[in-house]
């Protein structure tokens, strides 16, 4: 009996740690996303073009590295948008 109930307890715990969400790593990045962002929008205009983002990017910030632009802005649904597949627009 005491056997049984320490496997259902060692059970409990492993299905308690799997549930854990997960977590945006880095905020930072959000961050760095929004101020590109923010400074390559060009005026009158809701949106900026990834290639004007990555620009931006690449020449303020050359510590930010990223494989594909489109899929680290996807990381984050509830603050970017694409559009037509070519431009981002801020949800904020």
């Amino acid at each position: 009996m005491i056997e049984k109930n320490m496997i259902n307890k060692d059970y409990i715990n492993i299905e308690q740690k799997s549930i854990v969400p997960k977590v945006n790593t880095s905020n930072s990045e959000k961050n760095i996303l929004l101020n590109a962002l923010r400074h390559s929008k060009v005026e009158n205009k809701p949106y900026v073009s990834l290639g004007q983002m990555g620009k931006y990017l690449k020449n303020n910030n050359p510590s930010f590295t990223y494989t594909s632009l489109k899929k680290v802005l996807e990381n984050y649904p509830n603050d970017f948008t694409i559009v037509n597949n070519n431009y981002v627009k801020s949800i904020n």
